[in-house]
């Protein structure tokens, strides 16, 4: 009896503490419970630090993007103006290269007029027509004028390398215009000739005797070829080129329309035209 009775005790005892154990397995305790919370915010943490980096290098990659096109959008611009620059640069050096070579032809019709009429020939006083005219038209053949005429101060012509209207009066131009107030007329009058029928730079000087006084006029006639070479030197190289006066009056042109224009109208307004000051004769585009 006493046996029966310890086997039911130590069942019930087994029993007991498979029951324990079962509720052990299913509820957690205080210290389990803080271990497991604190794995979930350690979890957490990183998940929440793993965020912020993600987003830092977002910010980083935003930020170098944008750095990254400032400095190209700055080089470009940088390199555009130098660009514009040297191209500037290069059609301005162009210009006062080929002005300089036209300079330098204007420069020697000056002083071939002011020399034609220091020569005694001319300022003598006692030379005949004849004389003149030989003089005149070695002259003509030496620098390649398309005509040189002697006037008296009357504006009669009195000798002319093409015998042109001899003996007549010469209706007043622009170029008369600065003999008679002491001028040199250099390059003042550009027009088709009324003579020739080809546009001519007319140079002309006043002639004065040994005491000073005007007794007649040089006048020479410059057949604008040299200065077309050089235009056409600028075209080569793959310019447009035209020479205008201080009014813009069209004096020469390398390139339609503005050739059929020549000494017939004005160029226009545009900017690299008003940009020239008073003294600038040419401009290349």
């Amino acid at each position: 009896m006493g046996l029966i009775s310890r086997k039911k005790e130590r069942k019930k005892e087994r029993k007991k503490e498979s029951v324990t154990g079962l509720i052990n397995k299913f509820v957690i305790c205080p210290k389990h419970l803080k271990g497991c919370l604190g794995f979930y915010f350690e979890k957490m943490k990183r998940l929440r630090d793993l965020k912020i980096k993600t987003k830092m290098l977002v910010a980083f990659m935003t930020t170098g993007a944008l750095l990254t096109i400032g400095a190209g959008g700055y080089i470009i611009y940088f390199m555009k103006g130098q660009f514009i620059k040297q191209f500037s640069e290069r059609y301005m050096a162009e210009a006062r290269d080929n002005m300089r070579a036209i300079d330098m032809i204007m420069h020697g019709c000056y002083e071939n007029i002011r020399s034609f009429a220091q020569d005694k020939i001319l300022s003598g006083g006692n030379s005949t027509p004849e004389e003149i005219t030989r003089y005149l038209k070695t002259k003509k053949e030496m620098y390649h004028y398309a005509s040189l005429t002697y006037f008296d101060m009357n504006r009669i012509r009195i000798a002319d390398t093409e015998g042109l209207t001899l003996g007549q009066q010469h209706h007043m131009t622009r170029y008369w215009e600065d003999v008679l107030s002491g001028k040199i007329s250099a390059g003042a009058d550009v027009r088709v000739t009324e003579e020739l029928k080809i546009p001519i730079i007319y140079f002309a000087s006043a002639v004065r005797n040994k005491e000073g006084q005007p007794i007649g006029a040089v006048v020479a006639r410059f057949n604008p070829r040299r200065i077309m070479e050089v235009i056409e030197q600028i075209k080569e190289q793959g310019f447009h080129a035209v020479l205008l006066d201080q009014n813009r009056n069209i004096l020469f042109a390398s390139k339609e329309p503005l050739k059929s224009q020549v000494l017939k109208t004005k160029m226009p307004e545009i900017p690299s035209v008003t940009a020239c000051n008073a003294t600038t004769l040419a401009s290349i585009f």
